[in-house]
């Protein structure tokens, strides 16, 4: 996305994108990186920042289901009627289907009372189980986690940076006006440099052998 656009990068793109920043953070073994020129000087979150929004599920551990809804919301995931593509989720009663970065299917959380009970893939076609896990990690699905608070913030900054390069008052001010009130809308993550520091991707690949 680009900043004054109405565009959104796809879910399934921004899902896959911070799923592979955060292996790239965790794991230090060589690697292959197939990336296209503008991928490679984009600029990403810090190194640890998607390894540190992760979540990780366990069954038959404790889980707060208001704050994995929080969670979600927060990292990017979409709360939807029934999931289709990564990056949704929907909460019904004791069970949260979602739609992880990086992972082939969607999962499904049983919770009895306060506790996983069963975590199980599904094919979205049938929404049959297809195989049991014992754990989930679940990656952020964007650039930043997004809470209402950082909103004004942002918008300050916004007006800040309006000011010192003379934009029109029609191209910014109804994107602040939106920040301030808490909204989100299409392309935001093309304003990622608001809420959170952004490095160049080699600072990611710099940290183990890579080609």
């Amino acid at each position: 996305a680009k900043p004054f656009l109405a565009q959104s990068t796809s879910p399934d793109t921004l899902a896959l994108r911070q799923w592979a920043l955060a292996h790239l953070a965790v794991d230090d073994s060589p690697r292959l990186v197939v990336a296209s020129a503008a991928s490679v000087l984009k600029m990403v979150p810090e190194p640890g920042d998607p390894l540190n929004r992760r979540r990780l599920l366990q069954a038959g551990a404790a889980v707060d289901l208001d704050a994995l809804n929080q969670f979600l919301l927060q990292n990017g995931y979409t709360s939807v009627g029934q999931v289709e593509s990564r990056g949704d989720f929907s909460a019904r009663g004791d069970i949260v289907d979602v739609f992880p970065a990086g992972q082939p299917l969607p999962v499904r959380v049983e919770l009895f009372g306060d506790y996983v009970e069963s975590i199980r893939s599904f094919r979205i076609e049938d929404q049959r189980s297809v195989d049991r896990l014992e754990s989930l990690i679940i990656s952020p699905a964007s650039e930043f986690a997004y809470e209402p608070t950082m909103g004004p913030q942002a918008a300050d900054r916004l007006e800040g940076l309006a000011s010192e390069n003379g934009w029109h008052g029609l191209l910014w001010e109804p994107l602040a006006e939106k920040l301030r009130q808490a909204e989100t809308f299409s392309g935001q993550e093309s304003w990622a440099p608001l809420f959170t520091s952004l490095v160049p991707l080699g600072v990611c690949l710099g940290q183990s052998q890579s080609l």
